[in-house]
C-alpha cells in the first residue's frame, strides 16, 4: 500500500516533534545527517512536501538515523504507527541561538588557530607539522554543522595574504582585498 499525503504529513510532524524534543535546529539536524540533507530539505520534510511516487528518498533515512529512530521507523509512521527509538539516541543538543553563537565563535577562532600554526613555524617549528596542524584544524572546524568551508578558506587566504613574503618584508596592505577578489572571481564562472 502506498503512503497517502496524510501519511507524509504525519511523518513530517513526527520529524519536527522529535527534532524539537531534542533541542535541535534544522541546521543542527542537517549536520547530524553528515551532509545527506540540508536544513531546507528538512523543512520540506516537516511541512509534508512529500516525494514523488516510487519510493522514499535516501534523505529521509538519514534524518531517521539522526533523530535516533530505529531502522524501519519511517515505514512504521507511514503505516500509522509510532517511530521506534534506538537506545543510542543523541542527547538533546544546545538551543538554536546557542548553536549559532558557537558556530560564529568557531569561525572566528579558526583564524587564530591558523595564526598559531604560523607563529610556531616562524619560531622554528616544522613545516610538515604545521601543515598537519592546519589540516586537522580545518577538518575539525568543517565537522561543525553550519561552518562553511568557503568562509574558512577565505579566512585562510586573508591570513596567507598577511604573511611576510621574505625576511623583514611584509605584503602590501591591499593583498587581502586582492585575494578576496580572486576568490570571488574564481567562484563566478561568468568572470
Amino acid at each position: 500500500m502506498e503512503a497517502s499525503e496524510r501519511d507524509w504529513k504525519r511523518l513530517g510532524e513526527e520529524f519536527m516533534t522529535r527534532r524539537k524534543r531534542l533541542g535541535l535546529s534544522r541546521e543542527a539536524l542537517a549536520g547530524l545527517t553528515g551532509g545527506a540533507v540540508t536544513a531546507r530539505t528538512i523543512g520540506n520534510y516537516e511541512h509534508a512536501r512529500f516525494p514523488v511516487k516510487g519510493g522514499t528518498p535516501a534523505g529521509y533515512y538519514a534524518v531517521e538515523r539522526a533523530l535516533g529512530w530505529a531502522e524501519g521507523s519511517i515505514e512504521e509512521v507511514l503505516a500509522g504507527r509510532q517511530p521506534i527509538l534506538r537506545d543510542e539516541a543523541p542527547a538533546p543538543g544546545p538551543a538554536a541561538a546557542e548553536v549559532e553563537a558557537l558556530t560564529s565563535q568557531v569561525m572566528t577562532e579558526y583564524g587564530h588557530v591558523l595564526g598559531f600554526g604560523e607563529l610556531c613555524e616562524r619560531a622554528g617549528g616544522g613545516v610538515p607539522e604545521r601543515d598537519a596542524f592546519d589540516a586537522a584544524a580545518r577538518r575539525l572546524a568543517e565537522s561543525v554543522p553550519g561552518v562553511s568551508l568557503a568562509v574558512l578558506w577565505r579566512r585562510g587566504v586573508a591570513l596567507a595574504a598577511s604573511r611576510p613574503h621574505g625576511e623583514g618584508e611584509y605584503a602590501p596592505s591591499d593583498d587581502v582585498a586582492r585575494a578576496y577578489r580572486a576568490v570571488d572571481d574564481a567562484d563566478d564562472p561568468q568572470g
